[in-house]
Parts: C-alpha cells; structure tokens; sequence
C-alpha cells in the first residue's frame, strides 16, 4: 500500500512541479552528406548537471515523457531508418515498479538519415518534444523545440547554432511561470507520511 501511494506522489508531483525558471537542455543541430542525395541530420543535447533526458524508448509513465522527434511530410525527401541515440544510462527505478529506465546525463545525441526524392533542394521540419528532470522537478519542453535543416548539399547555417529551449518560445507562450513548487516530506509513523506542498508565488500574482 504504501509503495502504491509513493508512485502516486510521485506522479503527482511531477505534474505538478513543470516550473520553467530556466532551460536545463540546450540542442545544437548539425548535418553532413553521406552521398549525393543522403544526409545525415545530427541532434546534439547538452543537459546542465544534475538533470537528466529521458530516451525515445516509451520505458516511462505519463506524467513523464519519452524524448520524441516529429518530422514534417514531405514529397521531397522521406526518412531512411529510425532515429538513432547515443547510449543511455539504464536503472530500474523502484517508484515504477522496478521498471527499467533509460536517460541521459550531460550530453545525448541523436542522428537521423534522410534521403533527398525529386533531386531540388529541400527543406527538413519538425520538432523534438520531452522533457528535462532532475531528483524534484520536471520541465516540458513548452513549445517543443523546432529544428529545420536544408538539404542542397551544403549545411545549413541556422542548423549549426547552439539552441536553447527558450529560444523557441513563441511570442504568445507564457515565458516566465508565475507559480512555483516545491515539495517536502515528513514520516509520521511506520505507514503515514505528511506531504507538504509550498508555492512560492509572483509579487502582484
């Protein structure tokens, strides 16, 4: 009983705990030609200490989020394989079960090849979506991050920029969060725990 309420809070604060102070992954985009009309697409994730991004592989639960890449159809270009990730730290993680986790630590990369069909150059879209974690807290990445690469055989330049996650804040999404959480707890007795939820709020708010 008392490790199914765990999960539970865990869950919960999770949810709960999606504050945006600061962007905790940064990408770097990159490509270089495998041949005339092949290209590999280069996704570089450099995590501040102490937080960690999850692995494409679905190992987690929702709240929580795999590190997913969305491509834009196109009759210009079709995708050649899956993509591809540098090797993740594997844990079994006690809250979910013993369920086996995969994360990253530091740095991630991500690679994805793509093959150029009407021989014009052509223009790659898409976006990555996730999240970023530490031991407390979790932040989405709210708007997903977009990426775009041209294909004509030279790289693009936008795509070798370093690229934070608020770099690509929309005009209309909120850029500072106005609530934060943070979250403590205290053991009562063998089977009761007390759960304390602070909210430090905004001046004015």
């Amino acid at each position: 009983m008392v490790k199914k309420i765990l999960t539970f809070l865990f869950i919960l604060i999770a949810t709960l705990a999606y504050t945006q102070p600061k962007d905790y992954v940064t990408w770097v985009f990159s490509q270089k030609n495998i041949s005339s009309d092949e290209f590999e697409l280069s996704f570089k994730a450099r995590i501040e200490p102490s937080w960690h991004l999850y692995s494409q592989v679905k190992s987690v639960k929702p709240p929580l989020k795999p590190t997913t890449f969305k491509f834009k159809e196109s009759k210009h270009y079709k995708l050649i394989g899956r993509t591809v990730e540098s090797k993740p730290i594997t844990r079994e993680e006690p809250l979910f079960g013993n369920l086996i986790v995969r994360f990253f630590e530091n740095v991630a990369t991500f690679k994805q090849k793509v093959k150029m069909l009407s021989g014009q150059p052509c223009e790659v879209q898409g976006y990555i979506d996730g999240m970023a974690c530490n031991e407390n807290v979790c932040q989405n990445f709210e708007p997903p991050v977009d990426f775009s690469f041209k294909l004509d055989g030279t790289e693009s330049a936008s795509a070798n920029e370093a690229h934070s996650l608020g770099d690509f804040k929309s005009a209309s999404a909120q850029s500072k969060q106005y609530v934060t959480w943070s979250f403590s707890q205290k053991k009562i007795s063998a089977d009761e725990f007390e759960l304390v939820f602070t909210a430090k709020i905004e001046p004015t708010w």
